[in-house]
């Protein structure tokens, strides 16, 4: 019978097991280990047969099976015929239910006379055949085990990856949301989703147009009347890029919109980050710059420099074939402080590096014509051409009565007596369409069209007429336009619609608010006859223009008098409601109700500064609700204190908060005029709140100069401090205000506080990089070379971990300190006098000021480090030439035995080591663990560095106390032209450390495979001799992940053991990795594939 590999024959090969084993059930002892190991062989061969079914075998594994089955059938045929001559064992030709059936068996096998010979042959034979398919199962479950193992790492690298793509998505985001928060891509939506289909391309199909985009360095300067639709335009254009340039990821797209009434976000350094925001999301990955640019300012709580924005604009826009920047409405950025033309002298460099193309629109004003001429920019006028008038008259012909729809002479005269009026103003033609609806016949609508402006007073006519068709609603009607329209001109920010439902929704003198009082935003757009919108998502209400905008703060007054004081008296109700004295706004808010509260909190006291001395009474009686008042205080308290320590801690003050804070609202809005009155009422004018601020504090913060001088008369303590160590002139220098810092010195400010938790000022002013601030203080009296921060961890410090730095990024052997490690004084707090600090911060400039006053160039903190030691260890390489420019000495020595050469090595600064080296630093210098510069160099990889230093006969085979040589270093920093370099000068590849550590051992771990290759001939140790931590080379190359590393770890130990059998080699693996794999099992997957090539490479 011919078996083989095929489900058919297997059975049978089992089915003849079965037969054979039943009749040793009952053999004599001589026998009957023939009988286990037909037991045994049934057994494995039922364990196959389970298994089979699931597994796709190889034609090898085809192969094996076929030949292990061949020789079980051949012993198990062998074997029956020998049974075939004793018909009286044979249990099927018994009937199987006689009684006498065992005793005839037993007596039967009396009879059989085997030789022993052949029974032990037969028994070794079943045996082996046992053996072999075992060995198969094993095989087979172990490939098995592989394959799902490799599944399951495939899964598991996959949910990794997911995990680490959406780690970077969300750091990117972090990073860019702080980056700034000026985002136009919903208002480019909006604006495109206004346009008619068709308009606008007459300037697609421009030539100017047509060139700009074709050509790289373009600027296209496209001026226009007011109401032109240059908007409108400019969003055309920005979505007729995308649509060309968008699937290139090498081109670059950013734009602005700009707002008449968005001044105070519209500085020059915000404007850039937002470009340089669209530039960053465009590619979705951290582009070059950014990244280091946050972790710079970060950690510090600091905002970029413009040039810092400039800088890193010029790296990203590198990154991009094409560049196209866009700005709309120049015109609408106010110039009264440079701001515009700052704005515009940076986008113009930033064109000439970025070789951008740069389009702008503005109004006709001769100043930007001016700018843009001077630039060379090619000139494109935009205007409401006829077709693009006539596609929007006609798409918007539904909004008006149903009787111009049944009449199509009527349509034709709409169209041509409307744009007949508009010369070129789009907005007018809006406006147009818009006075027509309501008409109530043809005749009506007929008198309105020839009643309808034209010429240079086009605009407030038709403002005129939307007006008095606003004043001839009914009476609620009116009123509710009327305020709306007025909340929108005089808001101090943009308005949601919810945010104006509510606003208009509030009854004055009333204790909660009523929901049924709030408007629809249908009906209150419906009421404003069309000078009011919604941006698109309902974001944003806003007027329709800002001509609309002008029109209305010259003429509101007229219908709504004093606004200021009727929006102050409406903020002041609804922070009053019982509401948010008995629970948490914020909560309120997020479960979306009272969406009006952060508008009123944040900003009632700016239309009370407007509106006073008619809103005293209801600010008396607002301040008369303490937990009312407390609320709104802690609005802004956060936003003013830059530091904390234990939030937890915080929050508690916070919550259970029950003194007076009235006080401090005065002084943080600047109604100085409240401050009698509340005295009057018996608030303190220098309590302080649960950050132990006083109102003298939020008044410096701000630069209330009105509140300072009336608390100043009140006597209040100038000197105050609050729980973060900071004075009123502290937080004054934060903000950077130099006149309250003067007004505070000539009301007596202490210059110098001999309190160990108090922020000095000069400490502050050369954090802040003031130079003015510090000149101010220096003129006072501050000493120039007084201990101005305290080895005492104050709660300021605390809140800037490290002394306020920025992250170190050293090498990983310089990171583990020991008592002696240079930089591990650098990382805490010394006490410093203020040269330290500004070398300490690079702040060249200030450093540069100190010195020039006088500052003690080599003035030891309490760590005993030197200026010197302190910038070179930061990397400040401009500080460091100024020190050494102005004579510091380059070899001091501190605490820790180390001189500035060795900190700038621990650093990773190599152009520092150098400059250091070139001004005469001591190169054959050793520190307090015996380690001389070579080791520091090796540590930070630098090639030049060790062969400057081996050149001047620095010893290369030198020993520390832990017995390494600069050789482990080099190993450890993963520079193979650093070690190939250290190996011609016949350094010791093998030798060992005190912790029982070879080079290869640290290759190996930092999974260089270059390393490991150039190290592995030479390496006379055993690859699992372990160290003193019981690791080897081989464990800690699996540990660490290291796959090839292992692989290539693996064949060395095959040819060190020689070919040893696969099982075996892949034991030694899993014996390697046994420690490791305890701790970490998610690792082991990593080692599966090894082990796999490993094994296919034993012939498995």
């Amino acid at each position: 019978m011919s078996f083989g590999y095929s489900v058919t024959d297997f059975i049978r090969t089992i089915e003849l097991v079965r037969e054979l084993r039943s009749r040793f059930i009952d053999a004599p002892e001589q026998y009957a280990e023939i009988g286990k190991g037909l037991r045994n062989l049934c057994i494995v061969l039922e364990d196959i047969q389970s298994v089979l079914p699931t597994r796709a075998l190889t034609q090898k594994q085809k192969e094996n099976l076929s030949s292990v089955t061949e020789g079980c059938v051949s012993v198990l045929q062998a074997l029956r015929s020998k049974l075939g001559q004793y018909h009286e064992i044979d249990p099927d030709i018994q009937d199987g239910k006689s009684q006498s059936f065992v005793l005839q068996i037993q007596k039967a096998w009396k009879r059989i006379k085997w030789d022993p010979k052949d029974v032990e042959e037969l028994r070794s034979r079943v045996v082996f055949s046992v053996s072999l398919l075992t060995q198969f199962h094993s095989q087979l479950l172990h490939r098995h085990s592989v394959e799902q193992m490799i599944s399951i790492k495939d899964g598991v690298d996959q949910l990794h990856q997911s995990q680490a793509d959406s780690r970077d998505r969300k750091t990117l985001e972090e990073i860019l949301q702080w980056l700034t928060d000026l985002e136009y891509s919903d208002k480019q939506n909006d604006f495109y989703s206004r346009r008619q289909e068709g308009t606008g391309q007459w300037l697609l199909d421009a030539p100017e147009f047509c060139t700009w985009v074709n050509k790289s360095n373009q600027t296209l300067f496209c001026p226009g009347i007011p109401g032109a639709g240059k908007t409108i335009m400019t969003s055309i254009v920005i979505r007729h890029l995308e649509d060309t340039f968008g699937h290139d990821a090498d081109i670059g797209i950013s734009y602005i919109y700009l707002n008449y009434n968005r001044q105070n976000e519209q500085l020059p350094i915000n404007l850039l980050a937002s470009l340089l925001r669209q530039l960053g999301q465009a590619r979705e990955v951290l582009l070059p710059g950014i990244k280091e640019l946050f972790e710079r300012h970060r950690p510090k709580n600091t905002r970029p420099l413009l040039s810092e924005i400039m800088g890193v604009f010029s790296l990203v826009a590198k990154q991009y074939s094409r560049l196209f920047v866009v700005v709309d409405a120049i015109d609408e950025y106010d110039n009264s402080y440079g701001n515009r033309s700052l704005f515009l002298s940076s986008i113009f460099q930033l064109q000439k590096q970025a070789n951008a193309n740069l389009f702008v629109t503005s109004r006709h004003i001769p100043d930007i014509q001016i700018e843009f001429d001077r630039h060379g920019s090619s000139n494109l006028g935009i205007h409401a051409a006829d077709q693009d008038i006539e596609r929007y008259v006609v798409g918007h012909m539904f909004q008006l009565p149903s009787f111009v729809k049944a009449s199509d002479s009527l349509q034709r005269d709409i169209v041509a007596q409307i744009m007949g009026t508009v010369d070129g103003m789009f907005l007018l033609a809006q406006l147009h369409l818009q006075s027509l609806v309501g008409k109530r016949s043809p005749k009506a609508l007929r008198i309105a069209l020839e009643r309808l402006p034209k010429g240079s007073n086009a605009y407030d006519s038709a403002y005129d007429m939307a007006m008095e068709r606003i004043q001839g609603q009914v009476i609620d009607a009116r009123d509710l336009a009327l305020q709306a329209l007025a909340w929108v001109t005089f808001a101090k920010r943009p308005l949601s619609p919810l945010e104006l439902q509510h606003a208009l929704a509030v009854e004055e003198e009333t204790t909660e608010f009523d929901e049924d009082n709030i408007s629809t935003l249908h009906d209150i757009l419906s009421v404003c006859v069309g000078l009011l919108t919604v941006d698109e998502g309902a974001t944003n209400i806003r007027l329709v223009h800002y001509t609309t905008q002008d029109y209305l703060q010259r003429t509101i007054m007229n219908w709504v008098p004093d606004i200021h004081v009727t929006i102050t008296r409406i903020c002041l109700t609804y922070l009053s409601f019982d509401v948010f004295a008995e629970g948490d706004p914020e909560r309120l808010i997020i479960d979306g109700n009272h969406a009006f509260f952060h508008y009123a909190a944040d900003l009632w006291g700016c239309h009370a500064m407007e509106a006073m001395p008619a809103v005293t009474d209801i600010i008396l009686q607002f301040s008369k609700l303490h937990r009312s008042v407390a609320i709104v205080h802690r609005r802004f308290s956060g936003k003013v204190c830059y530091y904390f320590t234990d939030m937890s801690k915080e929050h508690e003050r916070m919550s259970s908060w029950g003194g007076p804070l009235a006080m401090h609202l005065i002084a943080h809005f600047d109604l100085a005029m409240m401050i009698r009155p509340l005295v009057n009422q018996g608030i303190a004018a220098d309590s302080g709140d649960y950050r132990g601020r006083t109102p003298l504090s939020y008044a410096a913060s701000n630069g209330n100069e009105a509140v300072i001088k009336a608390l100043l008369k009140y006597g209040v303590e100038v000197d105050s401090m609050d729980l973060y160590g900071l004075s009123p002139l502290a937080h004054a220098i934060l903000s950077r205000r130099v006149g309250i810092v003067r007004l505070l010195l000539d009301g007596g400010a202490g210059i110098e506080y001999g309190d160990k938790y108090a922020a000095q000022p000069l400490a502050v002013a050369i954090e802040v990089q003031s130079k003015e601030i510090l000149t101010l203080l220096l003129d006072r009296g501050a000493e120039v070379n007084a201990w101005i921060t305290d080895t005492e961890e104050t709660p300021y410090r605390l809140n800037r971990p490290h002394e306020r730095r920025p992250p170190l990024k050293m090498p990983r052997a310089a990171r583990t300190y020991d008592m002696y490690s240079p930089g591990l004084l650098c990382m805490y707090n010394p006490r410093q006098a203020p040269l330290s600090q500004a070398s300490c911060l690079g702040h060249e400039a200030i450093t540069r000021l100190l010195l020039d006053r006088g500052a003690e160039i080599d003035h030891r903190d309490t760590h005993n480090q030197s200026p010197l030691s302190h910038a070179s260890f930061r990397g400040h390489e401009s500080t460091v030439r100024l020190l050494l420019d102005r004579g510091a000495e380059v070899d001091t020595l501190d605490f820790c035995g180390c001189t500035p050469l060795i900190h700038a090595l621990t650093g990773g600064h190599e152009a520092i080591a150098l400059l250091l080296l070139d001004q005469g630093a001591n190169a054959h210098f050793k520190d307090k663990r015996g380690r001389n510069l070579i080791f520091y160099a090796t540590t930070i990889g630098s090639v030049t560095l060790t062969q400057r230093l081996m050149d001047q006969g620095v010893d290369v085979f030198a020993k520390d106390n832990t017995n390494r040589t600069p050789f482990f270093h080099a190993v450890s920093s993963g520079n193979v032209t650093l070690t190939k370099l250290l190996m011609t000068r016949g350094v010791e590849i093998s030798g060992k450390d005190a912790a029982g550590r070879t080079p290869l051992f640290h290759a190996a771990f930092t999974g260089n495979l270059n390393l490991v290759k150039l190290l592995l001939p030479m390496a006379s140790t055993d690859l699992l001799t372990q160290t003193i931590c019981g690791r080897s080379p081989l464990s800690i190359a699996a540990l660490g992940g290291h796959s090839d590393t292992v692989a290539l770890l693996l064949l060395k130990k095959r040819e060190q053991d020689g070919h040893q059998q696969a099982d075996e080699l892949i034991g030694v693996s899993y014996d390697s990795y046994r420690w490791g794999k305890c701790g970490q099992n998610s690792l082991m997957l990593t080692l599966i594939p090894v082990l796999k090539k490993s094994a296919e490479n034993a012939n498995l």
